[in-house]
């Protein structure tokens, strides 16, 4: 797995275990309803208590389903990228493959090169010879 599929599934993780985090220390806090706004006793008459249990938990439940869904679309980006990096891999690895044999052919153009300059040279040494033999 490379570091950029690591990296977005320790960010998934890392957001998901906050979000648990924060909503179950919110739960606990609606537990203790005597120390809520929502329950502050009246001047004259009976006690109002706010019932905003059922409230916490949809909200608590719709955050734990965004984060999921944040997970499995992290999950299958990384699944993409990773899949691109491979993609990128095999095109590297065509392209040395490439580069290794154009650098073998002007090997072997630079070889053919110097035995024609050889036989240049040795035609022009024939050439001399044959005309100091004829000048004599």
């Amino acid at each position: 797995m490379s570091n950029f599929t690591k990296s977005i599934m320790y960010s998934g993780i890392v957001l998901v275990a906050g979000l648990i985090a924060v909503f179950s220390i919110y739960e606990n806090m609606d537990a203790k309803t005597e120390a809520q706004l929502g329950s502050i006793a009246p001047a004259a008459g009976e006690e109002s208590v706010m019932e905003t249990t059922g409230d916490v938990e949809a909200v608590t439940q719709d955050a734990v389903e965004g984060a999921e869904a944040a997970a499995e679309e992290a999950t299958d980006a990384a699944t993409v990228a990773e899949d691109a990096a491979e993609d990128a891999a095999v095109a590297a690895d065509a392209a040395t493959d490439a580069a290794v044999e154009a650098t073998e052919a002007a090997e072997e153009a630079t070889d053919a090169a110097a035995e024609a300059d050889a036989a240049v040279d040795a035609a022009e040494e024939a050439t001399e010879e044959h005309t100091e033999e004829h000048a004599h």
